[in-house]
């Protein structure tokens, strides 16, 4: 099943790496770790940029970013 974005619209990794992940910079490790499950270390690795979240994450960071 794909993801979708809150919109309804699929989430590719060209959105999750062009609009999604700019936008968690505004969020603190745990917010990111909280809507994910996701450790602290590894939400600081996506936060940066050095990780791409894998797809079954696109709709939590995705809700989360557009909040």
């Amino acid at each position: 099943m794909r993801e979708q974005a809150a919109n309804d619209r699929p989430v590719t990794l060209l959105i999750s790496l062009s609009e999604i992940a700019p936008k968690l910079d505004v969020f603190t490790l745990a917010e990111i770790a909280s809507a994910t499950g996701l450790s602290l270390a590894a939400c600081s690795r996506i936060r940066a940029g050095a990780k791409v979240p894998h797809p079954r994450h696109w709709e939590a960071l995705t809700k989360l970013a557009e909040s």
